[in-house]
């Protein structure tokens, strides 16, 4: 490839990068189960675990035993009553029943009400669920679905979030806060028929947004993202006085570092596709190094190719990287909702990263990609191509540079030196790319 070299850097300067496993349940599960997380873990070489979702005792003794490193995960819907959860914990709708995801509508869940972060009983059950997880071992905790109340803002855009009492009770602070209420005696009740006839005519188009009632539901939306970030701040305070050196972690869906998911020490993002791109991964870890956290992301997809190219972007830049295995993808006719990489193959990556950065490389760039060549931990050189773009917005020579790949060629990624692009562009997979790759 063509192009201008733009600088070369030493390992002197290069952060070393790790590669975790992020084996959401511990396998094998029951005695049916083929898989194994300690066999994987070993053999893909990896650092430590996080976003695990483990309460038992003796498998997570088994971690324990092995020297493993993990992070237990918790969530919005952790029960109250056993297994299940209880209304009295949780968030309310405007006509004043728990909120249930709309993902989670289909699970068959024991425990599918999410908490409500005003809630003191909830506040409690929260806390105390993390010290428990803390003695069970965890170095970190991680939250999943860390939006909590704001959830229902970007889940339904008319909803607002939860109108539970202590909810209104705390908007009547926030009111206060602000100046005299607008409601001298203020009436539960009358609070929450106010915001419903709002919604009612929001959602009818029939409020400016300049009117007296958009501003009230302006304020209610703002005090309910308040109200998250003051429950999140309280709780990490609490959890760190606890155990100082604990680690807090939530996934912030594709990268995002709003106000919210800023009161956390590092972030686990579920990635779409059209996001894996260099200018957007570079962007994300600006912000980052800016406000002194850590990231990693999760790949939401079954192409294993990509998964490799979100590994090798995150070798190569100093960042720790994902294994694709037990990852959670969008279910689609006849495929299931969790990812296995094949073991074997991902070690043989693994291997040519070794466990520091790459001795040397050089970056060089043309008008849609840029591209790192770069000596891997056997001594070998390897080149690795980035693209400007969305996957989704690639032409087909570009697309099929990123997903072509193969681990028993000389270059991690290859470049297409095809000029039959009709075909690479009907390929169906990127195994099929290669075979095309490879005829030519």
């Amino acid at each position: 490839m063509s192009g201008i070299i733009l600088f070369i850097s030493s390992i002197g300067v290069m952060a070393q990068s790790k590669a975790v496993l992020s084996s959401r349940f511990f396998h094998p599960i029951n005695t049916g189960d083929t898989l194994n997380t300690v066999k994987f873990f070993k053999q893909a070489k990896a650092d430590r675990i996080d976003w695990l979702y483990c309460e038992d005792a003796g498998k997570l003794k088994i971690l324990k035993d092995n020297n493993i490193k993990f992070s237990l995960a918790m969530h919005p819907e952790i029960p109250d009553s056993g297994e299940y959860t209880t209304a009295k914990y949780r968030i309310k709708d405007i006509n004043g029943k728990p909120y249930i995801a709309s993902w989670m509508k289909t699970w068959n869940m024991k425990n599918p009400y999410w908490g409500c972060v005003n809630n003191p009983d909830f506040q409690q059950l929260f806390y105390k669920t993390a010290v428990r997880y803390l003695n069970l071992g965890a170095y970190a905790i991680f939250v999943d679905d860390a939006l909590f109340n704001v959830q229902l803002q970007k889940e339904r855009p008319n909803e607002y979030g939860c109108f539970c009492n202590y909810c209104l009770d705390g908007f009547r602070t926030y009111l206060n806060a602000k100046g005299p209420t607008q409601i001298a005696n203020f009436d539960y009740k009358a609070m929450r028929e106010q915001l419903a006839k709002c919604m009612s005519d929001d959602k009818k188009g029939l409020l400016t947004s300049t009117s007296a009632e958009k501003n009230l539901i302006n304020q209610y939306q703002d005090y309910q993202f308040k109200s998250v970030v003051t429950f999140l701040t309280n709780w990490k305070v609490k959890l760190k006085a606890f155990k100082s050196d604990v680690i807090i972690l939530a996934n912030n869906s594709n990268g995002s570092w709003n106000d919210i998911f800023s009161v956390f020490d590092g972030g686990i993002a579920e990635l779409s596709e059209d996001k894996l791109n260099k200018p957007y991964l570079d962007s994300v870890f600006a912000v980052v190094a800016a406000r002194h956290k850590t990231q990693i992301f999760s790949l939401v997809s079954n192409d294993i190719q990509l998964q490799y190219y979100l590994m090798a972007y995150n070798y190569i830049n100093g960042h720790d990287y994902l294994l694709p295995w037990d990852i959670f993808v969008p279910q689609r006719q006849g495929s299931a909702e969790r990812f296995y990489g094949k073991g074997d193959e991902i070690s043989k990556l693994v291997d040519v990263f070794g466990t520091e950065g790459p001795q040397s490389k050089t970056f060089s760039e043309d008008k849609d990609s840029w591209s790192v060549t770069f000596q891997g931990s056997n001594s070998k050189k390897y080149r690795y191509v980035l693209s400007k773009f969305p996957k989704s917005k690639l032409g087909p020579s570009l697309k099929n540079r990123v997903t072509a790949t193969s681990l028993g060629l000389d270059k991690l990624i290859i470049e297409k030196k095809t000029n039959d692009r009709a075909a690479m562009s009907k390929a169906k997979d990127s195994a099929q790319a290669l075979q095309i790759y490879q005829s030519n």
